[in-house]
């Protein structure tokens, strides 16, 4: 079976396999449900070929119908992790709090049945072979959406594509990856054909932690123009880059290091610069040149320095020590005499309570009846016996007074040795002071005394370093090379895979150059090409277009010259696609309808693709109603918005 596009200049002609009679991939419905079991809130029928969703853009409220919801969820049917933003995700919970998504997939004549939750609940569901309500109102355990998402690599993404797409991401990213680019986010504005997910939606599709360059493989794996081999030769090089960068900042560093060290010997030496020869000549010469001079030059003693010297040394390590006692003595004394003058704080603070006991032993007075003892003894007494020793009293008061004047004696010599020790001490400090300053005037005699010789020894060293960094140096030259050499070499095996893979970039171009014609006109033009990490679409019309509007429609035309190469199973991706509202304000009304016809001519006969366009503006008339027509929503009334609610 065989379709033309009726006005390609080129006859560029689509060529389904023979047995194909519809697209292998395709959704043939969604449907959204308020609950398990619950009422049915949309249930949209899609189709092979073209399918219009309309949100008429009266008073300037198309936008907020659902258009760019109904996308999402169609994505969301077909493996992403969510279908909408966080806060909008909140909303549809607020509202819709059990609600869910279905969808009827149909891959290679097998329908698939997925059911999704839009609300709290976590059950997700993919079966073959199963009827979509049927799986819906069950009860069935949960199996993930992975058994699709199997499927679907299994069916399209030819064995060791993830090598050239995503190495070691996670399982299915290669799928999700082709999704991101069949189904571009709004947000991105059709700017770039390799910008596919916008940040502002939130997705966590692994497109969006790819580089340029790492989608550029990916599309270029998709549509079977990079071998592994490219690949691993884009990486060897790449490394070799790297290794290159490295070898460069490390000579230059030695040639800095070289320089420097060269202009120091030239003028401590005292040579003219302009007889120096270059190179390693030139470097033996300073060596030679500095040798010379340490040569000339006595070696010093290998002892500590002179005999006087030492003993000067030997005298200060004995002042050393006799400093060390003194203070430990001195600091012995201190710590003494706040003690003393404590104790004979409180041996004389005894003394007046003993005072007053030895007084009492005097005129005791019976403890029992109060009668003074003298008057008892007179007279007799039969009630005490307990009379104070007077004689013990005086004693203890004696002691108090001998004790007392004892740790006073013991204070007045501890006194006296701290003034004795202060004064030693101080003599003592001055006297290391002084042979401290002998000694190191000394050493810095003997260190000016050897210093010819070791600044002469430096020199050497330095020749010497100066040496080993020009055989550094011509090691790291030679390194470098190499590599250059050998980076050379595979960038020209890069080049010939690259040649290899033109057919597919000539295919790819010539289609885009024929839709560029049928949308704009014959005497335009349209290009497609490889750069070294990206593709370039341009469109000639009366000298070279980069408007907005031209800018989106080169992408839209692009993706339409890719879905004619899946139509013919020349990629590896489905003929499925999705765009969302690709229209640039300032683009054409007459050209946008060109591209709806455009879509239509691609299957003129048997539809073996899916395309699914949104749209704000009116399509043309013949494909503004059934069946092109799938779906028509409108931001007010809510019955007539996707979900028939206001979030």
């Amino acid at each position: 079976m065989k379709t033309s596009l009726e006005l390609f200049k080129n006859e560029v002609v689509i060529s389904p396999p023979k047995d194909l009679t519809e697209p292998r991939f395709w959704v043939r419905r969604l449907v959204i449900w308020d609950k398990v079991g619950g009422k049915v809130i949309r249930d949209i029928p899609l189709k092979p070929g073209l399918n219009v969703v309309w949100t008429p853009d009266e008073d300037g409220i198309g936008h907020g119908g659902g258009k760019s919801l109904f996308c999402r969820l169609l994505r969301y049917c077909l493996g992403e992790s969510s279908y909408s933003t966080e806060e909008q995700r909140e909303l549809v919970v607020e509202k819709l709090p059990d609600a869910i998504v279905g969808a009827e997939v149909i891959i290679n004549k097998s329908v698939w049945s997925v059911v999704r939750p839009l609300g709290v609940r976590r059950r997700h569901l993919a079966l073959e072979g199963v009827d979509l309500e049927e799986l819906a109102e069950s009860d069935q355990a949960s199996t993930g959406i992975e058994p699709l998402l199997d499927t679907i690599e299994s069916a399209f993404l030819s064995e060791g594509i993830s090598d050239l797409i995503s190495p070691r991401r996670k399982d299915h990213s290669n799928w999700l990856v082709a999704l991101a680019w069949l189904s571009r986010d709004q947000e991105c504005r059709f700017d770039h054909p390799l910008d596919w997910r916008s940040a502002a939606t939130e997705t966590d599709s692994p497109a969006r932690g790819m580089t340029m360059t790492d989608r550029f493989d990916g599309v270029r794996s998709f549509l079977r123009a990079i071998s592994v081999e490219e690949k691993q030769l884009r990486n060897s090089i790449a490394e070799l880059d790297d290794e290159k960068k490295s070898l460069d900042r490390e000579l230059s560093h030695r040639r800095w290091e070289i320089k420097k060290l060269k202009t120091h010997l030239v003028d401590v030496l005292g040579i003219n610069p302009a007889e120096l020869m270059e190179g390693s000549l030139g470097y033996s010469v300073l060596k030679a040149v500095a040798e010379k001079h340490l040569n000339a030059i006595q070696a010093p003693s290998t002892n500590k320095g002179p005999s006087h010297l030492q003993t000067e040394r030997i005298t200060l390590s004995t002042i050393q020590s006799k400093y060390e006692k003194a203070k430990a003595d001195l600091q012995s004394v201190e710590a003494e005499i706040p003690l003393l003058k404590n104790l004979i704080k409180v041996i004389d603070s005894a003394y007046p309570g003993l005072q007053v006991r030895a007084h009492g032993a005097k005129t005791y007075a019976c403890p029992i009846c109060e009668v003074p003892i003298d008057q008892a003894l007179a007279e007799g007494c039969k009630l005490s016996h307990k009379i104070p020793n007077l004689d013990d009293c005086k004693k203890r008061l004696d002691q108090n007074r001998e004790e007392l004047a004892e740790q006073k004696q013991k204070l007045s010599n501890a006194e006296t040795l701290q003034a004795s020790l202060t004064t030693g001490l101080s003599e003592i400090t001055a006297s290391l002071e002084k042979q401290k300053q002998k000694v190191t005037a000394l050493e810095q005699q003997a260190e000016a005394e050897k210093e010819p010789w070791y600044k002469a020894k430096r020199n050497v060293d330095d020749a010497n370093n100066l040496v080993s960094l020009a055989e550094k140096e011509s090691s790291l030259t030679g390194q470098l090379e190499e590599k250059a050499a050998r980076s050379e070499s595979l960038k020209e095996s890069l080049r010939k895979q690259i040649n290899a893979q033109e057919k597919v970039l000539s295919s790819l171009s010539e289609r885009f150059d024929a839709m560029t014609k049928f949308v704009l006109g014959q005497e335009a033009h349209g290009g497609v090409s490889f750069t070294s990490n990206s593709l370039r679409l341009s469109i000639q019309l009366g000298g070279n277009r980069t408007t907005s509007a031209i800018d989106s429609l080169k992408v839209v035309l692009f993706d339409l010259a890719v879905l004619s190469l899946c139509v013919e199973e020349k990629a590896n991706i489905p003929a499925f696609w999705i765009h969302d509202s690709p229209r640039e304000a300032d683009l054409g009304l007459s050209i946008y309808h060109r591209l709806f016809d455009l879509v239509c001519e691609l299957g003129i006969k048997q539809p073996c693709y899916q395309y699914v366009v949104t749209t704000t503006t009116k399509p043309p008339e013949k494909y503004a109603v059934e069946p092109w027509l799938s779906l028509q929503l409108r931001g007010n009334p809510a019955e007539e918005r996707l979900l028939r609610i206001n979030l």
